[in-house]
């Protein structure tokens, strides 16, 4: 199922359900076309961005709708997000727009904050619901799933040190013989 918005100033392409084996695993959005002016059809207007996001969710099978675990709920958000910074860019200027000539550490930035929605009650609360009964996640359980997220996060930055120490021997992280 392959779904097509346009907007005003933009288009946005999702391809929302995998097709074993005729798609790769994993998720990401792909710039279509960035904004520019360069490359306009008339020379007067920028053309517009379009962006495709591919995701790999499980199709509906029968009555039973395509249901999603957390982690997909978080990348769909996360993948949303880096669509968002490609449509709505105001630079026309293409070798700039979108997410192009971002340093790498800020081009997650949108899709991080897009993240962030998944980390709240009210959220969850929304948009999860029971298939059959239509009820809302209560807010004891999305209250429990917050807090196993945050379990052990505190080790992602340490193991990156590790990963960097190791790739760089020159690192300061290394233990400096006296």
């Amino acid at each position: 199922m392959i779904l097509r918005v346009i907007l005003l100033h933009t288009s946005l392409w999702i391809h929302i359900y995998a097709k074993p084996p005729q798609k790769e695993d994993g998720t990401w959005t792909v710039g279509v076309f960035d904004r520019s002016s360069v490359m306009s059809r008339d020379g007067c207007f920028a053309r517009l961005p379009i962006a495709h996001l591919v995701y790999n969710l499980i199709p509906p099978m029968g009555n039973i709708p395509s249901l999603l675990t957390f982690e997909e709920v978080v990348t769909v958000f996360h993948e949303f997000g880096h669509a968002l910074q490609r449509m709505l860019t105001k630079q026309d200027d293409g070798l700039v727009s979108g997410v192009q000539g971002i340093v790498w550490d800020a081009v997650e930035l949108s899709s991080l904050f897009m993240e962030k929605w998944c980390h709240h009650n009210d959220t969850l609360m929304t948009i999860g619901k029971h298939y059959n009964t239509k009820k809302s996640i209560p807010e004891s359980l999305c209250t429990d799933l917050l807090k196993n997220v945050d379990l052990f996060r505190g080790l992602v930055p340490v193991w990156e040190c590790t990963l960097n120490a190791t790739a760089n021997l020159k690192s300061p992280i290394l233990p400096v013989k006296l």
